[in-house]
C-alpha cells in the first residue's frame, strides 16, 4: 500500500487483484492501509474488506474481543 499513491503499478496490481478476487467469488482485503487517500483508493477499486493503522494499531485478542463485544479463547 505504501506506494499506492505515487506509482501507478501499485494501483494496476490492486486491481487486478481485486478482479481476480471478485471473478473467482471470494472476499477481497486489503491491508496496511495508513491514509484516508488509501483507504478511498482501494474502496473505489471494490475492496471487500479493509485494515490498517488507520483504524487501529495492533491489539491483543482479549481487547479486541471486548471492543467487538464478544469473549475471546485464550490458549
Amino acid at each position: 500500500m505504501r506506494g499506492l499513491t505515487t506509482r501507478k503499478d501499485s494501483l494496476a496490481i490492486i486491481q487486478a487483484i481485486v478482479g481476480l478476487g471478485k471473478s473467482l467469488g471470494m472476499t477481497t482485503t486489503a491491508e496496511g492501509i495508513e491514509t484516508q487517500e488509501q483507504l478511498d483508493m482501494v474502496r473505489d477499486q471494490g475492496c471487500d474488506e479493509i485494515q490498517g493503522y488507520l483504524f487501529s494499531p495492533p491489539i491483543q485478542a482479549q481487547k479486541a474481543g471486548a471492543i467487538a463485544g464478544c469473549r475471546t479463547r485464550t490458549r
